[in-house]
C-alpha cells in the first residue's frame, strides 16, 4: 500500500532580479543596447506565486521581453552580447527556521546572439536551494533558453521553472516480508482467540 504525504504549499517571488550589462548590481530590470534604434531587454518578475509541490511542480520565474526601442522589428540584427539576467529567488512560505522571509539566492544567465536569435545560458548548477538539501529547490527548466524575437508574440518569453519540495514525497512502501509478518501475527491472534473461546 502506498500513501503520499501532504504536499508543500510554496510561495515565492522573483522581484529584485536585474538585467545588467556586465556584472550584477545595476539595480534595474530594463536595459537598452544600441541607443535609440537598438533593443530594449526587460524582465517582468513574479511578484508572488503560490504552488503546490508533491514533491515537484512547475511554475514561472517571470518573462523576458525583447523589443525594438522605436517599435517594429528593425532591430533584429542588434547584438545582445554582454547582457546578463540575474534572477533573484525569494521564498516566503514555508519559512525555514521560522524566519519570515528567506532570500534564496541568485541564478545568473548570460544573454547571447542578436535580437532575432537570442538565448540565455544559465550558469551550472542552474538552481537555488532554500532551507538546505531537504528544503525547496528552484531550477530553470530550459538551459539554454531561446528568447522570442520582437517579431513574434511581441518578444515575450516565459521563464519556466521546476520547483521541488525535497522533504516530501511518497511514503516508503513496506517490503513483502513486512506484509508476511503482519499477516502471520493476525492469523496467530485469531487462533489464540478461537482457542480461548473453547
Amino acid at each position: 500500500m502506498t500513501m503520499s504525504s501532504f504536499a508543500a504549499i510554496i510561495t515565492y517571488s522573483t522581484t529584485g532580479s536585474q538585467v545588467c550589462i556586465g556584472s550584477q548590481g545595476c539595480g534595474v530590470a530594463t536595459q537598452t543596447i544600441g541607443g535609440s534604434t537598438g533593443v530594449r531587454i526587460t524582465f517582468n518578475p513574479i511578484a508572488s506565486s503560490t504552488v503546490n509541490a508533491n514533491p515537484t511542480t512547475f511554475g514561472s520565474f517571470g518573462e523576458v521581453i525583447i523589443a525594438c526601442v522605436g517599435g517594429g522589428t528593425a532591430c533584429g540584427s542588434q547584438s545582445l552580447a554582454g547582457a546578463n539576467l540575474y534572477l533573484n529567488i525569494t521564498q516566503t512560505l514555508p519559512a525555514p527556521g521560522g524566519v519570515a522571509n528567506i532570500s534564496g539566492g541568485v541564478m545568473a544567465g548570460s544573454i547571447s546572439g542578436t535580437a532575432s536569435s537570442a538565448s540565455i545560458t544559465w550558469s551550472v548548477p542552474n538552481d537555488v536551494f532554500i532551507g538546505g538539501a531537504n528544503g525547496i529547490s528552484y531550477s530553470v527548466l530550459n538551459n539554454p533558453l531561446g528568447l522570442v524575437p520582437p517579431s513574434v508574440n511581441s518578444g515575450f518569453t516565459s521563464i519556466q521553472a521546476t520547483i521541488t519540495d525535497n522533504a516530501t514525497g511518497p511514503s516508503p512502501v513496506p517490503e513483502p516480508s513486512t506484509y508476511v509478518m503482519v499477516s502471520a501475527a493476525i492469523v496467530g491472534l485469531g487462533l489464540l482467540r478461537k482457542r480461548a473461546s473453547k
